[in-house]
């Protein structure tokens, strides 16, 4: 059994994830990771880049929005889809959740949904595709599609969190002895972490980025 506070807490759901983030920055400091380093970052202030963002942050909606169709106006409503190919739907519905990870805490206590506007051409296309004309439209995701998000960045901290007891004892102190081992030794953890991320589904690749994960891992 875990001896570290700061595992039990974490897999106890006694601490919100935000600030078990905060504590992993501490320690991973002195970690010769720069793409781990990033990802916490981002994690804890949220993804400036649209194209940073990983794509485990990437979830599915529904079209809402307005049309007209025989002469009368829908506003506010479900966009049909008939005549729209399954993996063109995926592309349209998607959300690109790039808030931070306190930010998506607060938004799923409170229920509210995530929004992404569609683009003139999009709603072309659509309309096109439709036989409606498509003036307004967006990609709703609720708050509930959102917490698998949550639970991806509470494993792979959970993870690199035992796995670097094992190496160093007990975290509480949010301090590891980093320099106290070897070059190889230190090449050797940094492989280990970065095949927990891999055996998430969770690569860290060059950019920063964090790429093929099964959640809309087209986009």
């Amino acid at each position: 059994m875990a001896k570290s506070k700061i595992i039990k807490e974490l897999a106890n759901s006694t601490i919100d994830l935000h600030t078990s983030l905060k504590r992993a920055k501490v320690i991973f400091e002195n970690i010769g990771s720069t793409q781990l380093n990033q990802w916490l970052k981002n994690e804890i202030e949220g993804y400036r880049n649209l194209e940073d963002i990983p794509s485990y942050r990437k979830v599915r909606g529904y079209l809402k929005g307005a049309y007209i169709e025989n002469g009368f106006n829908f506003q506010n409503v479900a966009i049909p889809l008939d005549n729209v190919d399954e993996e063109d739907i995926d592309k349209l519905t998607y959300n690109s959740v790039g808030q931070s990870i306190y930010s998506l805490q607060e938004a799923i206590k409170a229920k509210r949904s995530f929004v992404r506007i569609l683009n003139a051409q999009e709603c072309a296309w659509l309309s096109m595709k439709t036989k409606r004309r498509i003036y307004s439209a967006e990609a709703e995701t609720s708050a509930s599609a959102v917490t698998d998000i949550i639970s991806t960045v509470e494993n792979l901290l959970l993870e690199t969190f035992l796995m670097l007891e094992k190496e160093f004892g007990v975290l509480d102190d949010l301090d590891i002895e980093w320099d106290g081992k070897t070059e190889d030794e230190q090449k050797v953890i940094i492989e280990k972490i970065t095949v927990i991320f891999q055996d998430n589904s969770v690569s860290i690749g060059n950019g920063n980025k964090i790429k093929n994960s099964t959640i809309a891992s087209k986009y």
